[in-house]
């Protein structure tokens, strides 16, 4: 079972943010992984899926990779992450979204032949 101090750990600029802000980041990301599924991985999922949410959501309007930074008068761009359906770019925005992508990538699902 993933705790409220599993993530403050993992990801410690993350300790300021409310346990019920990040209970409800851990009870999105534990409906998104099937434990059966993830077995021995799905605590690490789970913490990490759930780190990368909240880090996302604290990003607020600021999605897609920096494609262009300008100092004066600052400026940023980002690239459009919903181009080609490429959802797992989404993922690669945070380095816990990396870090659940190399999870679920360890994650084995064998088809059942009837």
């Amino acid at each position: 079972m993933v705790r409220v101090e599993d993530i403050r750990s993992v990801a410690p600029e993350l300790s300021s943010e409310a346990s019920d802000t990040i209970q409800f980041f851990i009870t999105m990301a534990t409906a998104r992984l099937d434990q059966p599924v993830w077995g021995k991985y799905w605590d690490m999922g789970v913490t990490f899926l759930a780190a990368h949410l909240i880090t996302m959501r604290n990003r607020r309007s600021a999605s897609g990779q920096v494609t262009d930074q300008k100092v004066g008068d600052l400026q940023v761009q980002y690239s459009d992450m919903t181009m080609g359906g490429k959802m797992d770019l989404t993922y690669k925005q945070t380095t816990y979204g990396l870090e659940y992508l190399q999870l679920r990538s360890l994650v084995v699902v064998t088809p059942i032949v009837i």
